[in-house]
């Protein structure tokens, strides 16, 4: 069975339709094809005429989507950490729009958001994996380090 597309007036099968209540046949009235192009130019349209708007709409849906957690619980941990990464306290670097960006650490075992860092610190903590101890030997092995090239530059 073909059905005519409402944009492009083409007839098509049904399989290039999406599904949808709206009508009798159960499909979409605009082809998968037709509606994709508008809704790449809508994208566009807006990212062009509001570009944080568009930045802070997609950010919240990947928040939710990945974290769990709202743009507004986003920026709440922003202002809390003053903008800065939660380990080395480095400012955020700013998106093309002027928003800050940090990278949302969380546990991945239990899925909760621990903080915000900048991505060297976020990507450092998953090659220790995420382990304290761990990092503890890479504290310890770093202050010996520091310990014995004192005791070279100025030996008692």
């Amino acid at each position: 069975m073909k059905h005519k597309c409402s944009t492009c007036k083409k007839a098509k099968p049904l399989s290039s339709y999406y599904t949808s209540n709206k009508n009798k046949i159960g499909r979409s009235y605009s082809c998968k094809t037709c509606d994709k192009k508008r809704g790449i130019i809508g994208a566009r349209k807006l990212k062009a005429k509001d570009p944080l708007g568009w930045y802070k709409k997609n950010r919240n849906l990947e928040l939710i989507r990945t974290y769990g957690i709202t743009l507004d619980e986003y920026e709440k941990m922003l202002i809390q950490q003053e903008s800065s990464c939660y380990i080395c306290k480095i400012k955020a670097p700013l998106h093309v729009c002027g928003y800050p960006v940090l990278a949302v650490d969380h546990d991945a075992l239990t899925g909760k958001v621990r903080g915000l860092l900048c991505r060297p610190c976020n990507i450092a903590i998953g090659i220790f994996k995420h382990d304290v101890q761990i990092l503890q030997r890479a504290i310890e092995y770093l202050a010996a380090g520091q310990l014995e090239s004192q005791t070279r530059i100025n030996p008692l």
